[in-house]
């Protein structure tokens, strides 16, 4: 399951400009093989960010994911290298994709609601050094 639709880009992108992006063989259509890639790849990124604090892949997707899968997609796919230039708002989306993809990372924003947030597998040291895991629905206990 990907983490953002075709519909979803193509709301953020032109279709005109998607055929653009991916269609390398002037066929005057979206190369779907390249755009699902794109989509692959940025949800393969968030995994690795949440991977740790959650499990992965998530089942269920929160809007905050989604916009993040569909920023980093549309980045991939302005950035396949067919692109002099990025444009600057292809690259802000970027940026904050990555910016809160660091901020999940590092427990500082939860993508989830508190009533949905997915139990999560965390590690507590003890006195000798030994790692006790601990499964548990929220941060509050740590």
């Amino acid at each position: 399951m990907a983490y953002c639709s075709k519909v979803d880009i193509i709301n953020t992108v032109p279709e005109e400009q998607l055929k653009q992006l991916t269609d390398d063989n002037d066929v005057d259509s979206i190369d779907m093989e390249k755009f699902n890639e794109c989509i692959r790849k940025a949800d393969s990124t968030i995994d690795g960010y949440c991977r740790g604090r959650y499990s992965v892949p998530l089942t269920t997707v929160p809007e905050a994911i989604r916009n993040i899968s569909i920023g980093l997609s549309v980045y991939y796919l302005f950035n396949r290298g067919l692109l002099l230039t990025l444009p600057e708002s292809i690259k802000t989306l970027y940026d904050e994709a990555m910016r809160v993809l660091k901020d999940i990372q590092s427990g500082k924003f939860s993508p989830f609601d508190a009533t949905e947030e997915p139990a999560f597998f965390g590690t507590t040291k003890v006195s000798s050094d030994n790692v006790t895991a601990s499964l548990t629905n929220s941060w509050d206990s740590y």
